[in-house]
């Protein structure tokens, strides 16, 4: 069992410069128009400023932010984060922030083939394994749907909530490395053509409104295949890029 240090001498460490801890990180999500990255984290005893550093898919990192306060806003892109607490005598860095979007290149087929037919992700994981072909007529994994393909249309589950269930899935044009900003230009259709790069809002909140329960993603469509036309024929592979941070445009 772990033993508790006397608040004496505790306080008599934090006194001599020591932090009593590395920084917590209390909120990692998009600002309101999610172009731009906020942190969040507690204020820790002892601390006489903090820094923020970006770090690159190679391990180098660069320094964004340095002062007191407990709360920064970050347009810089890099797929990790670091809050760093600076004592006279000591120094403290927190867990590592992931902002790397999740994704994986896959192989749907049509709704009605049989097959496959829908994306899904398992929550509160950081690998791209857990992104997968789903079946979106299952009730346990729709809370979970990135995207429907119903013959040649990306589509939402509310186009039929009975066998779908009730999620908001819209879908834009998307060519650029950061989603639209919804709900402007969204629709809860778009057809599948090869070379089409899609912005995808997951709307969980509040129906039309970007609010930090929703989230983005990226689909590529690479390629298209039609047989005889039929929906067991239909098949779509299409790479995607997920991003875990709520109203975090960026993916």
């Amino acid at each position: 069992m772990r033993r508790l240090l006397p608040l004496a001498l505790l306080l008599v460490s934090c006194g001599q410069g020591m932090l009593p801890s590395k920084p917590r990180i209390s909120g990692v999500w998009g600002n309101p128009t999610g172009d731009r990255l906020e942190i969040n984290w507690y204020y820790l005893e002892g601390a006489d400023r903090y820094e923020v550093w970006g770090i690159d898919s190679t391990g180098e990192a660069k320094g964004l932010y340095s002062g007191t306060d407990t709360t920064v806003s970050i347009g810089e892109r890099y797929p990790y984060y670091l809050v760093v607490a600076y004592a006279p005598s000591d120094m403290q860095s927190s867990d590592t922030v992931k902002v790397a979007p999740i994704g994986g290149e896959f192989l749907l087929r049509s709704y009605g083939s049989g097959f496959r037919s829908a994306i899904c992700y398992k929550p509160d994981t950081t690998k791209d394994a857990w992104i997968f072909p789903c079946d979106p007529e299952n009730s346990q994994m729709q809370p979970n749907l990135l995207l429907i393909l119903d013959s040649l249309t990306l589509v939402s589950p509310l186009k039929d909530t009975a066998k779908f269930g009730s999620l908001h899935i819209l879908y834009s044009p998307g060519p650029s490395d950061m989603a639209p900003l919804p709900p402007s230009g969204y629709a809860d259709t778009f057809p599948v053509a090869v070379g089409e790069t899609v912005a995808v809002w997951i709307d969980r909140g509040i129906a039309d409104t970007f609010d930090l329960t929703d989230n983005v993603l990226r689909v590529v469509l690479d390629s298209v295949y039609l047989g005889d036309g039929s929906r067991d024929s239909i098949r779509v592979k299409l790479g995607l890029r997920y991003q875990l941070v709520p109203r975090l445009r960026w993916y």
